[in-house]
């Protein structure tokens, strides 16, 4: 029989990504953090946490049980000591996230009697998965009790496509306020310069940053004066570097690398712009909206038409629209009673995406029969 005080996550890295951070809330959650979690992290090349944990909370990395080596062997290996270490903790339930985990998991709980729930954390449809692991899904996911997804669309391409799978839509939580950095530590760069656009995340072409300089030389040539801050850092950044400079925009665009405190650049109240071309459910949109940013997304897939009524609390444009997106900029910049009807509006994410009704959601699932 199973030990109810005890509960098994899987996880392929703790590094600050969106499922961490929802992880991470759930142990520290009422209902959690009182019981003993034992947490695998299913990587091979990952022994750093970003996050704390409480006592209650034992770390297991896979990196320190298994030399990190490529092929079946190693992956049958794996999934072995997976096996023996949730069965070791006979745990109530197991908790997995992402598609590489969750296949593995699956596998690894076959003829067990464990309930198993996955979480899926992008549009299913349009997983980069590699083809083995989206077999797998095919496969696997009718098996597990519950498979979690972020948003309506996602539950229902899953239903369709999966047969005999199970579902629960939980989209992503809002903390407020954020982590603040000390008086000591460097504000930004361009603090008392008036409005801003800014955009923040990891530097990758998926994420359509040369969009928003492209928008910004547009802006610039309409006569506006305006700053660009695209926060993060990654593969493209000197691709965009070279962009502004070839648009002649460079000395409007500020590079400041990782943020370690984003609250520092959303308390200012910048106009957010989210020019991605594929998102789950953007954690740095709910965070910007819920610091009153008017916040303008490009309407991929799915994601922001969950969080943003357009027109009300943000600005919805056709994705790749590079002109609709520069016009829907140029609004707000012109026009301050927009952007604060957008902003009271905005803040609202605080309340229908707090921690506390996301993990109530969760609670929900973990406790179904």
């Amino acid at each position: 029989m199973e030990n109810p005080n005890s509960f098994v996550i899987l996880i392929s890295s703790l590094n600050a990504g969106g499922a961490q951070k929802t992880l991470q809330e759930l142990c520290e959650s009422e209902g959690l953090k009182s019981k003993k979690i034992r947490l695998i992290v299913t990587s091979l090349k990952s022994s750093r946490t970003f996050f704390e944990f409480g006592e209650n909370v034992e770390i297991v990395y896979m990196q320190d049980i298994i030399s990190p080596s490529t092929g079946w062997l190693v992956f049958l290996y794996k999934l072995l000591k997976v096996r023996a270490l949730i069965l070791e903790a006979n745990p109530k339930i197991v908790i997995s996230f992402l598609t590489n985990t969750n296949v593995l998991t699956l596998i690894s709980c076959t003829f067990t009697g464990i309930k198993v729930v996955v979480c899926e954390r992008t549009f299913p449809a349009k997983s980069k998965a590699h083809f083995i692991l989206l077999l797998g899904r095919y496969l696997l996911y009718r098996y597990s009790s519950c498979v979690i997804v972020q948003t309506e669309r996602g539950r229902i391409w899953l239903e369709n496509n999966i047969p005999g799978v199970t579902t629960a839509v939980i989209p992503n939580s809002v903390s407020f306020p954020l982590p603040q950095p000390t008086e000591q530590e460097i504000q930004s760069p361009i603090r008392d310069h008036g409005v801003f656009i800014f955009a923040l995340g990891r530097m990758i072409a998926d994420k359509g940053f040369s969009d928003i300089i492209h928008c910004l030389s547009d802006i610039l040539q309409s006569g506006k004066e305006v700053s660009l801050v695209i926060g993060g850092d990654g593969p493209v950044r000197h691709a965009l570097q070279k962009l502004a400079f070839d648009l002649g925009c460079q000395n409007n665009v500020f590079f400041p690398g990782e943020i370690e405190y984003p609250s520092v650049w959303f308390q200012q109240q910048p106009i957010f712009v989210l020019s991605s071309y594929r998102e789950g459910y953007p954690n740095v949109l709910l965070e910007a909206m819920s610091y009153g940013c008017p916040s303008v997304a490009y309407n991929c897939e799915t994601g922001p038409a969950e969080i943003i009524e357009d027109q009300i609390n943000g600005i919805l444009v056709e994705v790749g629209n590079k002109a609709n997106l520069s016009q829907a900029i140029k609004s707000l910049l012109g026009n301050k009673d927009l952007q604060e009807k957008i902003s009271v509006e905005a803040v609202k994410v605080r309340e229908t995406h707090s921690p506390e009704k996301i993990v109530d959601m969760w609670r929900e699932v973990i406790d179904a029969d």
